[in-house]
């Protein structure tokens, strides 16, 4: 039913909620809690814990009216099914329909989409959908409940309405950042609920409905495609070739060389070539676009004075031992050290563990193997 218009935007605030503001939070917490102070500071704490409590509020009560039509569909089409002419079913269908407009009567502008979803209760596989969507949701919505009654009423959940314990208090998962709460559900039985959990498990349950209205969406869209547009569309292929065909390559540096690290600037690139260092000259290619093309210019070389040049691989060696010996005599940190170089490879294994979890990863890793043992 999130082809409602309005329930689809519900649904998309509480994950652009999510994704763009909370989680950002969550890994700022992150970063205080791992920084040499070993804490997440008051104000930090203060706003993740305010937004993550508004945030399960609202996820709340998205699946509460999405349930609750639900149910009243349900319900109809499980009536609908018990009469047996239909002329019967003529007459039901009038009904609730009359029932259902009676309730938009003030709704004199926008459309009401459930008036559609009404009419459809006779078909079988729309019923499906709902039936499978809405068991889908029950796990989901009894963590979001058993959870928003301490927050939101400081009571645990129940007909008892017994006090909750220390409602609104929470800690941070030091692996994501996000709050948690203890819930306790009755004499013996306690449970920890993370809203990060909550988001991930809201968001899988949206992308598996949304993939088949995205194929439907994509069917459509295919079919009303017209002749003027499918030329419009061979025409912008034909550019974007074009434009890569003559954007600058590594073939294209003079060089030659076909290893190297670039630079992207906001006025030009610069190429650095490493296969021929300390011999090898850096080139610039100066242009503000991201890929650019020859008619933005080409590239030059960054020539460098005599007295700057290493014309030796043997002399760069013999700088950087200089410099550790230099460091050790002065008791400083050399120009590269074995910090910089543990950094280096943390964040070469982040790209691996990033790349198996699908997500961010947060430094410094607490799993300090390398990423590919545990594949």
């Amino acid at each position: 039913m999130t082809d409602d218009v309005y329930l689809g935007m519900q649904a998309q605030n509480i994950a652009t909620v999510d994704m763009s503001v909370i989680r950002h939070i969550e890994s700022t917490a992150l970063d205080e809690f791992f920084s040499d102070v070993d804490r997440v500071s008051l104000p930090t704490l203060s706003i993740l814990s305010a937004l993550s409590q508004m945030w399960v509020f609202g996820l709340y009560e998205f699946l509460r009216t999405w349930r609750q039509r639900a149910r009243t569909l349900i319900g109809f089409a499980d009536k609908l099914a018990t009469f047996a002419t239909a002329k019967e079913r003529e007459v039901y269908m009038n009904e609730i329909m009359y029932g259902i407009k009676q309730k938009a009567r003030y709704v004199r502008f926008a459309p009401v989409f459930y008036l559609e979803h009404v009419s459809k209760i006779g078909d079988e596989d729309f019923m499906t959908t709902i039936r499978d969507y809405k068991a889908r949701t029950e796990d989901l919505f009894r963590e979001v409940e058993a959870i928003r009654m301490p927050l939101a009423k400081h009571e645990m959940v129940g007909k008892e309405r017994l006090f909750a314990e220390a409602p609104g208090f929470g800690g941070i998962n030091k692996l994501t950042g996000s709050m948690y709460w203890q819930i306790v559900l009755s004499e013996s039985t306690v449970t920890i609920v993370e809203r990060r959990e909550l988001a991930d498990k809201f968001m899988g349950i949206l992308s598996w409905h949304e993939e088949e209205e995205a194929a439907l969406h994509l069917a459509q869209t295919h079919k009303k495609r017209t002749n003027r547009s499918r030329r419009r569309e061979r025409k912008n292929e034909k550019e974007a070739v074009s434009a890569a065909q003559s954007a600058p390559k590594t073939s294209d540096v003079l060089t030659g060389s076909r290893f190297g690290l670039y630079l992207y600037g906001s006025k030009g690139v610069i190429f650095l070539p490493i296969t021929e260092y300390p011999d090898g000259e850096p080139s610039l290619w100066k242009s503000a676009s991201w890929r650019p093309d020859r008619r933005d210019g080409e590239w030059r070389r960054v020539e460098a004075s005599p007295n700057e040049r290493l014309d030796a691989r043997l002399k760069a060696n013999v700088r950087m031992a200089a410099d550790l010996i230099d460091a050790m005599e002065k008791d400083r940190q050399p120009a590269c050290s074995a910090v910089d170089g543990r950094w280096t490879v943390e964040m070469l294994q982040g790209v691996y563990l990033s790349q198996i979890r699908g997500g961010r990863v947060a430094f410094p890793m607490l799993e300090r193997r390398h990423p590919l043992d545990n594949v």
